[in-house]
């Protein structure tokens, strides 16, 4: 099995009704279009690509199939920065990460420029 099959076949396994989901370089949409399956009519997926051409093609992807009317695409990428965690040593439960992520779950995403100055 290929790594986007793989990929795929983990997502599909607790991406549910109703979720929103982020689609951080959505290239072609090859995982767009299940994701949305998945999150069905309930469901919301934030879909990020800066390559204009992979663009145009989720755009005509959600031009033609129903199915992807949840699917708001910015064209645009998107500044991030990694912080490792052990999670052999349990730094998702402690204090500093379930600030960010109370439920210890990841990846963690963090807006540090919120519409409206957040907190």
């Amino acid at each position: 099995m290929d790594y986007e099959a793989m990929l795929e076949q983990t997502y599909r396994t607790f991406v549910r009704p109703g979720d929103i989901c982020v689609d951080v370089g959505a290239h072609a949409g090859r995982h767009t279009v299940p994701i949305a399956e998945c999150c069905g009519p309930t469901g919301r997926i934030l879909a990020f690509e800066p390559i204009p051409a992979m663009a145009a093609r989720i755009r005509d992807l959600i031009a033609t199939d129903a199915r992807l009317g949840i699917v708001r695409l910015e064209e645009c990428g998107l500044a991030y920065r990694t912080i490792p965690v052990d999670i052999g040593g349990g730094d998702q439960f402690k204090a500093e990460f379930l600030r960010i992520s109370p439920n210890n779950r990841m990846p963690a995403i963090v807006d540090h420029e919120p519409l409206g100055g957040g907190e």
